[in-house]
């Protein structure tokens, strides 16, 4: 169970402090795109792009990692030139270790934002770096939500008590 919570929980990867990630010493924010950035299948937003354009001068490196494939990934970025691995098979941690490798970026210097504890949160925590979860963005209060997300809800009540240490607050 412990596999699957985070090292800290917010309302928005717009809500995360970036300047505290950096000086933690954090280099490589590896960011989920649906439900996290933008609500599922939708393109990129000015806001989401300007997002992970600031980000990226601040001197972070940043890679999308997603299960989606090409075609959506590409969709999302508008043209914008940022790298990203797709079909990445989220929680299997092998896209993480592929993109620490490829950024030459230690595990301590990597951190996982995305919005769901079975795919985003765990794939994170077996690769072995901390991570970020947001709440999901794009169900309104009367869409029904899968059994995933009902157990997820549940197992967030716990978070304060099993709250991971963290060095980025």
């Amino acid at each position: 169970m412990f596999g699957y919570f985070p090292n800290d929980y917010v309302d928005s990867p717009y809500s995360i402090d970036y300047h505290k990630l950096w000086q933690a010493g954090f280099r490589l924010l590896l960011f989920d795109i649906d439900n996290t950035l933008v609500p599922h299948g939708a393109d990129g937003t000015p806001e989401s792009l300007a997002l992970l354009k600031r980000v990226e001068k601040m001197g972070f490196k940043v890679i999308l990692i997603s299960n989606n494939n090409n075609d959506r990934i590409l969709r999302f970025l508008q043209g914008e030139e940022i790298e990203y691995i797709a079909e990445a098979d989220k929680p299997d941690p092998g896209a993480i270790l592929k993109a620490m490798n490829v950024s030459g970026v230690g595990k301590e210097q990597a951190i996982m934002i995305g919005d769901t504890t079975h795919t985003d949160i765990l794939a994170a925590n077996r690769s072995g770096i901390s991570s970020i979860l947001v709440k999901y963005i794009g169900y309104d209060s009367t869409e029904r939500k899968g059994i995933r997300r009902t157990i997820e809800k549940f197992m967030l009540h716990f978070f304060p008590i099993f709250r991971k240490p963290t060095l980025f607050r």
